[in-house]
């Protein structure tokens, strides 16, 4: 059975032949195999360097995928560019599931503390919550932008990956939220 096979049979809740293994980052490659993703330089100057930085990617995605026997692949590195999901999908997708991870999709913990000033978002929820909706729908617009270029890329799976809420519930009231 391959991983592709297993992944989409576990999805339909169908029996497979060993539990699904995949992650959506792996940062060991230094240890695993003395290599590491190098983003510097990113994105690329040339289509020259984008190809070998997408060579260099998919050599190292090869191997994880070996030696872990990962069922499926998210595309971290680059993070969710289109033509490294449609490499990976061309090399891997007989053999696994490829997709990818959108993120600064939604108002999220991590897209507030790197983008916007905490004490004026709190203070927006209450002064200017369709500001925050505006500014909120916007995020919204380009995030379906992408997710239609990565599906013209022929993903498999896009996760959103944004963090809302932590262990004692979300970071927002429902209300607020919605």
């Amino acid at each position: 059975m391959t991983g592709r096979e297993r992944m989409l049979r576990t999805l339909r809740f169908e029996p497979t032949d060993r539990p699904c293994h995949w992650e959506t980052v792996f940062g060991l490659t230094k240890e695993a195999f003395g290599v590491d993703f190098s983003e510097r330089g990113w994105p690329p100057d040339s289509k020259d360097e984008k190809r070998r930085f997408i060579e260099q990617a998919l050599e190292i995605y090869g191997r994880i995928i070996d030696r872990y026997q990962w069922d499926a692949l998210a595309v971290w590195c680059p993070w969710c560019d289109p033509d490294m999901v449609a490499a990976a999908k061309q090399a891997f997708g007989d053999r696994i599931l490829v997709g990818t991870m959108l993120g600064e999709n939604v108002w999220a913990i991590d897209y507030i503390s790197a983008r916007y000033d905490w004490m004026r978002f709190a203070q927006q929820l209450f002064e200017a919550p369709a500001a925050l909706h505006e500014y909120a729908e916007g995020l919204t617009q380009t995030a379906l932008a992408m997710v239609d270029r990565l599906a013209e890329a022929q993903a498999d799976f896009i996760l959103l990956v944004d963090d809302v809420a932590f262990n004692q519930g979300c970071f927002l009231r429902p209300e607020q939220f919605s």
